[in-house]
């Protein structure tokens, strides 16, 4: 992979970053049923805009081509000894590609009081991996052609010694997400692989 970045701050509380990556490889794959060569290129073009509304608030939007990496049990045939089954692979698996787009803010509070964080995005996706139908009664690795992935996240950190006499820290991250693919096996529309809708975690320290 190759790439390059450019920065530019046209006033002191705005920043533009623009970036381009080049992705090159090379998969050679040889066994009883396969055979063969192939190459994959991806640019990957990026802006990134920063804004400084004041001093405890930046207003921020990405977007960016996103490219995935193949998993290597999934292009090639596996067994599994404990089942006693084969798992098929597929050697003309294709990484999963997406645009990726963001928009967010950050909060600090006064006095490292702690920052607040939230972001809301949109993927669309191209060659959605999951399973799809090998013959009658099997699946294997495939694509499923394009999806969409949107949600958005909240984040918090604060610091409990403006409010307690105590030097703790809070932290929570709540995330929504929806996602949707056409399923190979019925040609209805569903969520992407096992995505789960909600997230939340609560940490301490």
């Amino acid at each position: 992979e190759v790439f390059s970045t450019y920065s530019w701050k046209p006033r002191s509380a705005l920043e533009v970053q623009t970036g381009l990556a080049a992705e090159f490889s090379w998969l050679t794959q040889t066994g009883s049923d396969v055979g063969e060569e192939r190459s994959l290129q991806f640019a990957k073009p990026s802006l990134d805009i920063w804004y400084n509304a004041d001093a405890s608030t930046q207003v921020w939007f990405s977007f960016l081509r996103d490219v995935g990496q193949l998993d290597f049990d999934d292009f090639v045939a596996t067994v599994n000894r404990e089942d006693d089954e084969v798992l098929a692979g597929n050697p003309e698996l294709a990484p999963e590609k997406s645009w990726d787009f963001e928009i967010g803010a950050e909060r600090r509070i006064a006095d490292s009081g702690g920052v607040l964080n939230g972001r809301v995005f949109y993927r669309r996706i191209n060659d959605v991996q999951d399973l799809v139908p090998l013959g009658l009664n099997d699946s294997q690795p495939g694509n499923l052609g394009s999806g969409n992935h949107y949600g958005f996240e909240l984040d918090t950190s604060l610091r409990l010694k403006s409010l307690f006499k105590i030097d703790a820290v809070l932290g929570a991250t709540y995330l929504w997400q929806e996602s949707e693919v056409t399923d190979p096996f019925t040609g209805s529309r569903r969520r992407i692989g096992n995505q789960p809708r909600y997230e939340l975690s609560v940490s301490g320290r």
